[in-house]
C-alpha cells in the first residue's frame, strides 16, 4: 500500500469510524470496508463493488477525495499468510506521555524517601 492509499483510509476512517460504531445494523462498517479495499488496491479491485443502503462505499468514496478535516492517527499491521489490519491510536500519544510523567514522578518520589 503506498501514501497515497493511506491517505484515503485515514480520510475514510476520520469521516465514518464513528458512525460505523453506532450503526447497529452494520451497514456503515460493511461499506467502511469495502472503501477500504478499496483504497488499499488503488482503485482496481477484482471483487463486485457491492454498494449497501445510502450510496454506500461509492459515497464513502466521494466524501473522502474532498475531505480536508483533522486526520486520525492509525497503524497498519501487516499480516502476509492472512488479514492485514488497520487499528486507530487511541489518543495521539497522550497515555505514554501520561505514563512517562507517572514514572519520572515515582523515581523522584523514590529519590526523596529513599525507597
Amino acid at each position: 500500500m503506498g501514501a497515497t492509499a493511506a491517505l484515503e483510509i485515514q480520510k475514510l476512517w476520520a469521516l465514518y469510524d464513528t458512525a460505523a460504531l453506532g450503526d447497529g445494523s452494520g451497514a456503515t462498517a460493511a461499506n467502511l470496508q469495502v472503501a477500504i479495499w478499496y483504497a488499499v488496491a488503488n482503485g482496481t479491485t477484482p471483487y463486485a463493488f457491492h454498494v449497501i443502503g445510502d450510496g454506500g462505499a461509492v459515497a464513502m468514496l466521494a466524501a473522502a477525495s474532498s475531505y480536508s478535516g483533522p486526520l486520525p492517527d492509525l497503524v497498519g499491521l501487516v499480516n502476509p499468510d492472512d488479514q492485514n489490519y488497520v487499528v486507530q491510536v487511541p489518543d495521539g500519544g497522550l497515555t505514554i506521555s501520561l505514563l512517562g510523567f507517572v514514572m519520572v514522578g515515582i523515581e523522584g518520589l523514590r529519590r526523596k524517601f529513599g525507597l
